[in-house]
């Protein structure tokens, strides 16, 4: 019991940094993406880096994972990748 007490406290005290550590690890992902995007030439490559973004996005900003999983659906519709195409087409139909 009197460990129960200090490890109780502890946890109380550390929950909301592990929450931020969370949002920053999230912010640090985005960051690394948008970074690689503009660089990205109209490949493969490409569709993933939006298809990360989207996934990345979504539980912060609803609307702009949609807007990067559409961007990447357009993009593989116009390279003919349909194995992209479809997990986009779930990626979007989940929003």
């Amino acid at each position: 019991m009197k460990l129960l007490i200090p490890f109780l406290i502890l946890a109380c005290l550390f929950s909301p940094v592990n929450s931020f550590a969370q949002k920053s690890k999230r912010q640090a992902r985005i960051d690394s993406l948008m970074a690689l995007l503009p660089k990205a030439s109209e490949d493969t490559n490409k569709i993933k880096l939006l298809q990360g973004l989207g996934i990345a996005y979504a539980p912060i900003n609803p609307e702009k994972a949609i807007s990067f999983g559409e961007q990447g659906l357009q993009l593989a519709e116009k390279l003919n990748n349909k194995d992209a195409v479809s997990s986009l087409s779930y990626f979007s139909s989940r929003w």
